[in-house]
């Protein structure tokens, strides 16, 4: 049959079935049991491209989905999956490019560290920043999280009513507690961090403070990804009554999800704490 598709062009269907003998009936059943079996395989694997995208909150797309389906032992091309996905009308969001600004001189004196001291191992280098959440009886409530600069793992986070120089001092605090090797802490330069007593802090844990440039939020990328992964994913799909709601869900999605089943590319398609456990 290999020889008949491959001479096809060349030669008249039935010429070369009276070649090699093989009945025009015969030859129609081979390919339309050819063709049964190719759609049955195409559904099988639609099936499981369908569940690993909703499985994992329909953030993948088809090269991470290649990685899972691979993992299961199904060989498969980011082509193949891409089409799969298409016919299926699966969509992934996309995160918006943020704009630059102009620094002020006053901000020029502060420093980002990170830039030319990159961390080599987990649980030193951390990256910090705040993000808001809509609620109906508690209004605009504040979420903040410390995640690993290495790893990307969260290490910490807090949700609070006031987005004040308490609120992030307290959780600063909280955070160099729980990880003593900490020896850098990156962030915007909000007034929370630029504040005294942020400032005080640190330095008094022996821990370098490191800002973003300003107007440069992809200098602190890994947490703006974050952060706009766990509302994309997480938040905006939810509507909160409570704080305490809001706390719930970002705690589910850290502890349940990001760090434990959300694969990066960036991490060699491992999870944060896979990662984490290679690299030490």
């Amino acid at each position: 049959m290999a020889w008949i598709e491959k001479h096809r062009e060349m030669h008249a269907l039935g010429t070369m079935l009276q070649m090699i003998e093989l009945a025009k009936s015969t030859y129609y059943e081979y390919k339309r049991r050819a063709i049964s079996q190719r759609e049955r395989a195409r559904k099988v694997r639609e099936k499981r491209v369908q569940a690993l995208f909703y499985e994992n909150k329909q953030i993948y797309g088809a090269r991470k989905l290649q990685f899972l389906l691979q993992k299961e032992g199904i060989m498969v091309t980011v082509r193949t999956i891409s089409a799969d996905m298409k016919r299926l009308q699966l969509r992934c969001c996309y995160i918006k490019k943020w704009q630059s600004k102009k620094a002020t001189k006053q901000e020029e004196l502060l420093t980002n560290e990170i830039k030319t001291n990159q961390p080599t191992t987990a649980g030193t280098h951390v990256l910090t920043d705040m993000t808001y959440v809509w609620t109906q009886k508690d209004k605009w409530v504040y979420v903040i999280t410390f995640l690993d600069a290495f790893t990307r793992k969260v290490l910490h986070f807090g949700v609070g009513k006031q987005m004040d120089s308490t609120f992030v001092d307290g959780h600063t605090k909280a955070v160099l507690e729980k990880y003593p090797s900490i020896t850098l802490l990156h962030s915007d330069r909000g007034s929370q961090y630029t504040a005294g007593s942020y400032r005080d802090l640190l330095n008094e844990n022996n821990v370098i403070v490191s800002y973003s440039k300003a107007g440069y939020p992809y200098d602190n990328a890994k947490i703006e990804s974050y952060h706009a992964s766990i509302k994309r994913e997480q938040l905006y799909r939810l509507d909160f009554q409570h704080i305490n709601d809001v706390y719930q869900a970002v705690f589910s999605y850290n502890y349940g999800f990001y760090n434990t089943k959300r694969i990066h590319q960036s991490l060699g398609y491992l999870t944060p704490n896979d990662f984490e456990r290679k690299a030490n």
